[in-house]
């Protein structure tokens, strides 16, 4: 099959070529957009990452053929999927990679948050030793608090019950097996804000999602609070958290999404002026932690979104229904 591959990344391309051996494959870094698809040319499939599939860009696509679109990420809120479906245009995704990476990763912020990782770097590659403002607390005994309990909020689940923290759950349902192998007390989110010494994100983002984390939760939560969301950017209404960082009921902040990092992240603008005055401020603050949207960043879920994409080409090539297509 004659693939086009938008958005290409050169961290991802040993695994997307070792993959699709199978098709006949152009890699593209652009990324997909009404000018870049001008492009396309007797290409029945394409595959892309996080850009917008709205009705002009799929207008554009059945325009040049375009038959199957497989996206190389889990989240579909930026796809218009039932429009999708009207033109015929059958959509898959990665629903899931690798929980353990992004859970690994939330970890990770939550861990350089409490012990002050950054500062206490920072500190040393300026030769001062001293120690007075870096004390962090144990997890050990503390109550952690996971909101969604998917397959990544299982896996974040699993590593605070190893550092030994009470957790609290929210989600849709509770999973009483969850209850018996780590521990974990299913409640509401009220409950989950008052009493967390910690907070993880990992909901998927829809309406219902929206600013889950807002001046009125925020408001619920103990003074010095870490959260951490490595999620969506759009389940924090972002100048919320800063108004509170700023008063200092948020002790501190670690993101692996933002809300406006379309155009933003995964891309190099370190000759250009930040122009994100709200991205701006976050980084002036020295307990707030940014990655670039970089928790899924392991060789073992790049390898599994490969060969997901892989089996995906495969079945439309042989004309059968994938089993990672997007059910409406």
């Amino acid at each position: 099959m004659k693939v086009i591959v938008f958005n290409t990344q050169l961290y991802e391309l040993p695994f997307l070529k070792g993959a699709l051996h199978n098709h006949e494959v152009n890699y593209v870094e652009e990324p997909l957009s009404i000018e870049s698809a001008a492009n396309i040319d007797n290409t029945y499939a394409i595959s892309i990452s996080g850009e917008a599939l709205d009705k002009p860009m799929l207008n554009k696509l059945v325009e040049k053929g375009v038959k199957h679109v497989a996206l190389r990420i889990a989240g579909l809120d930026r796809i218009d999927t039932r429009y999708a479906s009207k033109v015929g245009i059958t959509i898959a995704h990665v629903p899931d990679y690798s929980p353990f990476a992004v859970a690994e990763h939330a970890m990770m912020l939550l861990l350089a948050l409490n012990r002050k990782l950054l500062r206490a770097n920072t500190k040393v590659r300026e030769y001062d030793f001293t120690l007075n403002d870096l004390v962090g607390t144990d997890l050990h005994g503390k109550t952690a608090g996971i909101v969604g309990l998917g397959r990544t909020g299982q896996a974040m689940a699993s590593i605070l019950n190893g550092f030994g923290c009470r957790i609290l759950g929210y989600n849709r349902s509770e999973k009483p097996d969850l209850t018996e192998k780590y521990q974990v007390e299913f409640c509401t989110l009220e409950k989950l804000c008052k009493e967390s010494d910690f907070i993880s994100l990992h909901l998927p983002y829809n309406k219902h999602t929206h600013y889950i984390i807002n001046k009125k939760t925020i408001a619920l939560m103990k003074k010095g609070v870490l959260l951490v969301n490595t999620a969506r950017g759009q389940l924090v209404n972002i100048q919320d958290a800063i108004d509170e960082i700023v008063n200092e009921h948020i002790g501190g902040l670690g993101l692996d999404v933002y809300e406006n990092e379309i155009g933003l992240f995964f891309q190099d603008h370190s000759n250009a002026i930040l122009k994100d005055e709200t991205f701006a401020r976050l980084l002036s603050f020295k307990n707030v932690i940014i990655t670039g949207h970089m928790a899924f960043l392991t060789r073992e879920a790049l390898s599994n979104i490969a060969q997901t994409t892989a089996f995906t080409l495969d079945c439309w090539e042989k004309g059968v229904t994938s089993k990672y297509e997007v059910k409406i």
